[in-house]
C-alpha cells in the first residue's frame, strides 16, 4: 500500500495529518520561495513576536518551518522548533545549528516533557500561522499545557477573514503558494478555544495593514496606522497572548451533550461531520434539522 493509500484508509486526523505532512515535503522548494517573496510581512512579523520576547527566554517554536522566526529571536540556548515538515526541519537546522529542530507534529509537543531540552517547561510558546492548519485544535492546545509553567506566554499568530479574498487571488497570481484545508479563525474563536483549555488571555493584538514592501510608507502605516481604531479591523492578523490557568473540572465529561445541526444542501458534509465530533459527554447525540435540502442530505442523515 502506498502512502497516499495509507492516508485515506487511517483516522481523518491522522490522515489530514500525513496529507499536510506530504504536502509540505513534495512543496517544500515552492513554499521557501513564496516565503522570500513575503520576506517583508514575515520580518516584519517577526518584529512584533520578538517584541513579546524577553531576551535569554526558553523558546517553543510550534510550526517552526525553516526556522527563521526561531533564529531571530534572542532566545536562550535549549530553545526548540518543531515542524511536521522533514524538509523543513533539515533547512532549518543546516541555517540554524545552535538551535534545536525536531520534526514532530503540534500535537505531539508534550512529549517534549521527556527530553532535556523540555524539562521543566518553555517560557514563551509561538504558533504563528499554524492553527489554521491542524484538524483537531482542542488537542493541539492542550498537547501545550505539559511544556507550560505558571509564567509561560503562548503567542499565537491568526489571519483575518476580510483578507481571504486577497489572499486567493495572490494564490492565483503564483505570488504565494496555497496550503490545502486551511481555516481562518476569527479571534473571538481563538480566544474561546484558549478557555476551553484553560488558558487566560492576555491580550488580542491586530496587526499589518500593509504586507508589501514600500519604501518608507509600509512601515509607517504598519507603525502607526494599524493598531488604531478603525484601521485595525483591516489588519492582516491578529497576535493573542494567553497564560496557563490552573486546570478545572470542565474536563469532566457530562452526561449526556446534545448536538443541534441545521443542515441544507449538506449531502458531502454529513459523515465527514460526525468523523469529526469529538466525546462531548458520556453520551453524545446528534439532532439534525433538515432544511427542505434540494440534495440527497436527509436520505444521507437516516443512512448515516
Amino acid at each position: 500500500m502506498n502512502a497516499t493509500a495509507k492516508s485515506a484508509a487511517a483516522a481523518p486526523d491522522v490522515a489530514h495529518r500525513e496529507a499536510m505532512r506530504l504536502f509540505g515535503e513534495s512543496h517544500h522548494a515552492r513554499l521557501e520561495k513564496s516565503r522570500r517573496r513575503n520576506g517583508y510581512f514575515h520580518r516584519y512579523l517577526t518584529k512584533i513576536i520578538r517584541h513579546h520576547v524577553p531576551p535569554g527566554s526558553r523558546v517553543l517554536d510550534v510550526g517552526c518551518a525553516s526556522g527563521d522566526m526561531l533564529g531571530a529571536i534572542d532566545a536562550a540556548p535549549g530553545s526548540v522548533g518543531i515542524d511536521i515538515n522533514p524538509a523543513s526541519i533539515t533547512a532549518a537546522r543546516e541555517k540554524y545549528p545552535e538551535r534545536i529542530f525536531k520534526e514532530m507534529a503540534a500535537e505531539d509537543v508534550g512529549t517534549l516533557t521527556h527530553t532535556p531540552e523540555g524539562a521543566g517547561g518553555f517560557d514563551v510558546i509561538i504558533l504563528s500561522g499554524v492553527l489554521h492548519q491542524l484538524y483537531d485544535l482542542h488537542t493541539a492546545l492542550e498537547a501545550l499545557r505539559p511544556v507550560c509553567h505558571e509564567r509561560t506566554r503562548i503567542l499565537i499568530v491568526t489571519f483575518s477573514r476580510l483578507w481571504h479574498p486577497v489572499v486567493r487571488a495572490g494564490e492565483m497570481a503564483r505570488w504565494k503558494t496555497r496550503i490545502p484545508d486551511e481555516s481562518w479563525l476569527p479571534p473571538y474563536e481563538v480566544a474561546g478555544l484558549l478557555k476551553q483549555c484553560d488558558f487566560d488571555i492576555v491580550s488580542q493584538q491586530p496587526a499589518i495593514l500593509l504586507p508589501l514592501p514600500i519604501p518608507l510608507v509600509s512601515n509607517l502605516v504598519n507603525r502607526w496606522l494599524a493598531p488604531l481604531p478603525g484601521f485595525r479591523l483591516f489588519d492582516l492578523c491578529t497576535l493573542t497572548v494567553a497564560r496557563m490557568l490552573p486546570r478545572t473540572n470542565r474536563l469532566e465529561l457530562p452526561e449526556r451533550v446534545s448536538v443541534i445541526v441545521p443542515a441544507r444542501n449538506e449531502a458531502g458534509n454529513i459523515k465527514p461531520l460526525l468523523d469529526r465530533l469529538p466525546a462531548l459527554g458520556k453520551e453524545t447525540e446528534v439532532i439534525f434539522v433538515e432544511g427542505n435540502s434540494t440534495d440527497d442530505t436527509w436520505p444521507t442523515i437516516q443512512k448515516t
